[in-house]
């Protein structure tokens, strides 16, 4: 993972500061996971969640990334869930409602018009 830090600093030789693979206590930088923090009353929680806040305010739009970065220069102990989300006792994915398109729904008013003009005659 890559952390662009010219945006932040002004400082062009700063660009693409590598993250390391590990985390605090050697734990992978999450890629992809669902994040629990617990404890959410605690200073270092609180402090953690508002830079991480503001990084997503200000620079990241890419929650993995600015959590991994942030939690590095805050040196959040943290850990990660067994497994995925699709493959865990604790998660149940449901499907979305489809949403319609504008043309998928001009169609359907359409053939909606177009019937009732067919049942006129």
């Amino acid at each position: 993972m890559y952390r662009t830090a010219e945006r932040r600093s002004g400082n062009h030789e700063a660009t693409d500061q590598a993250l390391p693979p590990h985390g605090p206590s050697g734990k992978v930088w999450p890629d992809g996971k669902h994040h629990i923090l617990r404890r959410h009353n605690q200073p270092n929680i609180i402090r953690f969640s508002e830079l991480w806040w503001q990084e997503l305010q200000r620079h990241s739009k890419r929650d993995q990334l600015s959590f991994a970065y942030v939690a590095r220069n805050e040196q959040l102990e943290y850990a990660l869930l067994p497994g995925t989300i699709r493959n865990n006792d604790h998660f149940e994915i449901h499907a979305h409602k489809h949403k319609k398109t504008p043309a998928q729904k001009l169609l359907k008013s359409l053939k909606k018009t177009f019937s009732k003009q067919q049942n006129l005659t």
